[in-house]
């Protein structure tokens, strides 16, 4: 994925985010992290890298932190709706819909 990044560089805030979820999915969450922090750094006010951070501490057990990432999500989106989001993400990748890895 790194190498990807490099030679594709073209859309690094997506390969970013898949990054951060293969460290995770890998048992790596620092790592994850550090990826997510990238991708704010570019986009600030995205949601999936803010959503991960909160599943993150939520999956850790770091319940004051995941309570902050959700203050902080919720400042930058006041109107979110959770349900709005998950049409919007199985609306953008078909094969989900239809139960396709």
């Amino acid at each position: 994925m790194k190498h990807a990044l490099r030679v594709h560089p073209r859309h690094p805030v997506a390969l970013t985010q898949n990054l951060a979820e293969l460290q995770f999915a890998a048992g790596d969450p620092d790592a994850a992290f550090g990826s997510l922090d990238a991708v704010i750094e570019k986009r600030p006010a995205a949601e999936a890298p803010r959503l991960m951070r909160i599943y993150i501490h939520g999956a850790l057990g770091r319940k004051a932190e995941a309570a902050a990432e959700v203050s902080t999500f919720l400042d930058l989106h006041p109107h979110f709706k959770l349900t709005e989001w998950s049409a919007r993400q199985v609306a953008s990748r078909p094969s989900v819909a239809r139960g396709v890895a």
